[in-house]
């Protein structure tokens, strides 16, 4: 059996759900329209929640070394779009933490490798 309910978040007060347009006070969105489509269809989960972009971020002051796994404040903002007035807003924001993941890269290849025919 699985637990398909969030996590207890230990900022009180968050998330905060803005379930209304701020300009018109309508409750109709694009996004969400689409995920109830989606979901009397079976594509997705009934109560699937969605907007139109979502912003995360983490806090990091590049001053202070943190290692892979640790974990660091971070915010999430989803936005969606009013279909009555086309206003942009915001209709969750959250805080928490995120844990840090290595960052691989390959080095960069000298241009000196090109040139000797290999």
């Amino acid at each position: 059996m699985t637990n398909d309910a969030p996590p207890e978040n230990k900022y009180p007060g968050y998330p905060k759900v803005f379930d209304r347009c701020p300009c018109c006070g309508s409750t109709e969105r694009l996004m969400r329209s689409i995920a109830q489509e989606e979901a009397s269809k079976g594509r997705v989960k009934e109560g699937f929640q969605t907007g139109l972009h979502v912003f995360q971020t983490a806090v990091r002051d590049p001053r202070v070394v943190k290692l892979a796994g640790s974990p660091v404040p971070a915010a999430t903002v989803i936005v969606d779009v009013c279909t009555k007035c086309g206003t942009l807003f915001a209709v969750m924001i959250d805080r928490g933490e995120i844990t840090l993941q290595a960052d691989v890269r390959q080095a960069p290849q000298s241009p000196l490798y090109h040139r000797s025919g290999n």
